[in-house]
């Protein structure tokens, strides 16, 4: 993105060409730039001339504190684009430690299988309490699955 963006061609823009979103891509607002000109298409305009018109206006309001506006929404864009990085590694090092056989959480690689086993009620409790003791099978059915346990930190992950 530009280090200094021109409020004049930034509100000729929004003029001219706000309906589909050229004023927002220029202020690196490119998710938003491509909603507008999708709900423009859509709707017929009939959505996208209101959205228009508020973004005309609001860059025309900000004339007088244009610089420290863009500053803002520049240090804004510049949080969410880290935010993103930092997802984007955390899966990265999640895949890495998956392959590598280590434990997703802390990176361990102190980690033991354990046959897990659960019951699920198929029926009601009501109903269950009338079944005779000795056949239970009806109302339990219980079920087994292995599980990797971290053994530093405890964390569970399905095989």
């Amino acid at each position: 993105m530009a280090a200094e963006l021109d409020y004049e061609t930034a509100r000729k823009k929004a003029l001219y060409g706000g309906l589909i979103g050229l004023d927002r891509r220029y202020l690196g607002d490119k998710g938003l730039a491509n909603g507008k000109l999708a709900l423009t298409i859509c709707t017929l305009g009939l959505y996208g001339v209101p959205w228009w018109i508020i973004d005309y206006v609001i860059i025309t309001r900000h004339k007088d504190d244009w610089s420290q506006w863009i500053a803002k929404k520049q240090v804004k864009q510049a949080e969410k684009q880290r935010a993103i990085e930092i997802v984007a590694e955390q899966k990265t090092l999640i895949e890495e430690r998956k392959k590598t056989g280590k434990c997703v959480k802390c990176g361990s690689d102190r980690l033991q299988a354990v046959a897990e086993t659960y019951s699920r009620a198929q029926i009601s409790d009501a109903i269950a309490n009338l079944i005779p003791h000795g056949n239970t099978s009806l109302a339990q059915k219980v079920q087994s699955k292995t599980v990797l346990v971290c053994l530093n930190c405890g964390h569970k992950r399905a095989l």
